[in-house]
């Protein structure tokens, strides 16, 4: 046997059912990891002309499909280079610099930060790296993908917002599959923090106009967040041949809609102004109770390196990452002083987080200064549960 590449060859003929590589939330087996490497080789081989002995960045979680990545890349003739999403920026500059990297190997999560990546040349000059997008090379060259559901804009639980550059990139997918979807959730559309940071994001509809996709996505919204929680009206934009194919299934789905609370909601808000003035007060409400959580984790937790938050602008919940292992021992301490969180890892595929350290708070509920007392107890004990680890591990 010569390399490694042999052994998963060998293996996916012998054990093609057999997982070769797992966490808890699923895993990929000899044959998969074999199929899903060579194919990452190929879009690679061909997107850098054949180009080899070069390095290329993997910027990716910890999970399974990051091993395929690494794969991938020496399947290509090249040779990866692992670069971690909360690795400080002035480490990776050194790190692209010395080693002068052809192009990045991501996902949709991280191409943002992928995009950001400058390399430094010996005559002070810059280049940014050829992005390829795990998730967008599956969509363009395997039927089997049918669809994505995404929420763009404050999205739950880390409040990101879609860039322009990820947007136009949803708009430009060529899908293998001709029943291919994009499923365009903008829950949190008007859901503000701040009246003088909005976020805005390109409309997604036009978008797709333009790279000639008019009939991919389906835009939807409610104001169940805004009125009453499944009380709400809800609506849909989408093209004109889109509208009719939902009209013939809703035909069918139901007799009539609620047309009295339509009414109700005409009549309450009048037009987008009300609904605005509308949510300028929620966002009156909710504002303070997010600034006493992260006023606290300011405060208390910064420059320690025992975790990382989000500052969102909109939406309903703070996302904080605490030191792998110790989400679950957080949760419980807090439990054990009073304060009850969301369990840990709630936002991942069955709750289960692989590093344990992701842990959703929802400020909306409390008083401002249940949230205060709450958000002391809370950093307490995220220095409890560090401390033990550190411990534990000396």
């Amino acid at each position: 046997m010569k390399n490694v590449l042999e052994f998963i060859e060998r293996s996916a003929e012998k054990y093609p059912d057999k997982l070769s590589v797992a966490d808890i939330n699923g895993g990929l087996t000899y044959k998969e990891l074999e199929q899903t490497a060579k194919q990452i080789g190929a879009w690679l081989y061909q997107g850098l002309g054949g180009c080899k002995n070069r390095p290329v960045v993997v910027l990716l979680d910890k999970e399974p499909k990051s091993v395929a990545a690494f794969m991938g890349v020496v399947y290509s003739g090249n040779f990866y280079v692992v670069i971690d999403a909360e690795m400080p920026v002035d480490r990776v500059n050194k790190i692209l610099k010395a080693l002068q990297p052809e192009a990045a190997v991501t996902d949709s999560k991280h191409l943002d930060k992928a995009a950001e990546l400058q390399v430094e040349t010996e005559d002070g000059q810059g280049y940014g790296l050829k992005l390829f997008n795990m998730d967008e090379e599956y969509v363009n060259n395997d039927p089997a993908v049918k669809g994505i559901w995404c929420v763009p804009k404050y999205s739950n639980p880390t409040g990101i917002v879609y860039s322009d550059e990820v947007v136009k990139r949803f708009a430009a997918l060529k899908p293998a599959a001709e029943d291919f979807r994009i499923f365009w959730d903008n829950a949190y559309c008007i859901h503000h923090l701040y009246k003088d940071k909005h976020a805005e994001i390109l409309n997604i509809l036009e978008e797709c106009e333009k790279a000639g996709n008019p009939d991919m996505v389906y835009m939807f919204a409610s104001t169940s967040k805004i009125t009453f929680p499944g009380s709400g009206v809800a609506a849909l934009a989408t093209s004109t041949t889109n509208v009719e194919f939902i009209k013939k299934q809703l035909t069918v789905q139901t007799i009539g809609h609620d047309k009295i609370n339509q009414l109700r909601h005409t009549r309450f808000f009048k037009n987008i102004d009300g609904l605005k003035a509308h949510m300028d007060k929620h966002a009156d409400i909710l504002r303070p109770k997010f600034e006493a959580v992260l006023n606290e984790f300011d405060k208390e937790l910064d420059g320690l390196e025992i975790g990382t938050w989000i500052k969102p602008v909109g939406g309903y919940f703070i996302s904080f990452d605490a030191l792998p292992g110790c989400a679950k021992r957080i949760v419980d301490l807090c439990k054990e002083a009073g304060v009850v969180l969301t369990g840990a890892g709630a936002t991942f595929p069955y709750g289960k987080d692989p590093q344990d350290s992701n842990i959703r708070i929802a400020p909306s509920f409390p008083s401002v200064e249940e949230m205060e007392a709450a958000s002391k107890i809370f950093v307490l004990c995220v220095k409890l549960a560090s401390v033990e680890k550190y411990l534990e591990e000396k």
